[in-house]
């Protein structure tokens, strides 16, 4: 049985045209886990009433929520409540700005036959724009198809599914926050192999986006990638990644023109996403340096 796990970024409309893609499919159970004073899902109870709405028990209010740094902070409260939640033999996660395909179950059933404590698939873009498309590239430009299935050391938690056993050994690292690396780091240690596989599809449209909101928040995520990395590293590497990170954002640049270079992507079109992928790189790095500095992912 699979469990799957939609966490909240967009809600309504967006929501709603996840859980339809799902619904005909072969999972075991839908779980959307829900903030009480954020997210109004009466109207989608009613509507959807095989899909579990999992309360958490996070106390944030829309003021957090309109924060892009404690938002995400209310993701990974969100991912937390439904991996412990699902009942699940497979427990898969994806986002309500993803669209899954219509065989996205079968693919990770049948990817699970094969000892893998993690399996990740491809997250192809589907919305429209240079923003939503250099969005796309910034953020999930390696798992963009093409590309061939591998072992691998990071997956994305935008299509991702687990072992339920795997991640039982791991609980102490995600029962109050879901952060993919750190879970992922765990699994490895654990002995488990990471698995990124072709078949398994999911399609990026976040709908008509805004520039400001996007650079705070790549801000905010890079301040929780930073923060994240300087509570696991010691303060002599801490500070080497302080002093390295004027060159971060060119090397950010360099390593999404290479992918878009592996992916078919054409000159125009790279010079064409080239300035917002560059504004994006400033502001993640200015976000990671932050958190890094001060080893909070999260504002208070």
């Amino acid at each position: 049985m699979i469990s799957v796990v939609i966490n909240i970024l967009c809600g309504g409309r967006q929501l709603q045209r996840c859980i339809e893609a799902l619904l005909p499919q072969p999972f075991g159970e839908v779980i959307v886990p829900v903030c009480p004073s954020i997210d109004p899902v009466d109207d989608l109870r009613r509507k959807y009433p095989s899909v579990r709405f999992v309360l958490t028990e996070s106390e944030a209010d829309s003021a957090d929520a309109a924060d892009p740094g404690k938002a995400h902070l209310i993701y990974c409260q969100r991912r937390a409540a439904g991996l412990a939640a699902a009942q699940g033999d497979i427990v898969a996660l994806t986002e309500d700005q993803e669209v899954p395909d219509s065989n996205w179950c079968a693919a990770i059933a049948a990817a699970h036959r094969n000892p893998y404590a993690a399996i990740g698939g491809a997250v192809e873009n589907a919305g429209s724009g240079t923003l939503h498309e250099a969005l796309h590239l910034f953020d999930f430009g390696i798992y963009q198809k093409p590309f061939q299935p591998s072992e691998v050391s990071k997956l994305t938690d935008q299509n991702v599914s687990y072992k339920r056993i795997e991640l039982e050994k791991i609980r102490h690292i995600w029962k109050d926050l879901y952060h993919e690396s750190a879970v992922h780091e765990g699994l490895r240690a654990a002995g488990g192999k990471l698995w990124l596989t072709p078949e398994s599809v999911v399609r990026f449209d976040r709908g008509r986006l805004a520039f400001g909101p996007q650079l705070k928040e790549r801000f905010a995520w890079g301040r929780v990638f930073g923060g994240e990395r300087a509570q696991r590293s010691s303060p002599l590497k801490r500070a080497a990644l302080v002093l390295l990170s004027p060159i971060v954002p060119a090397l950010i640049v360099w390593t999404r023109v290479a992918t878009g270079r592996r992916k078919g992507f054409s000159t125009g079109r790279l010079a064409r996403l080239l300035p917002v992928l560059f504004l994006m790189a400033v502001a993640w790095t200015a976000g990671e340096v932050t958190g890094g500095v001060t080893a909070r992912p999260f504002p208070r």
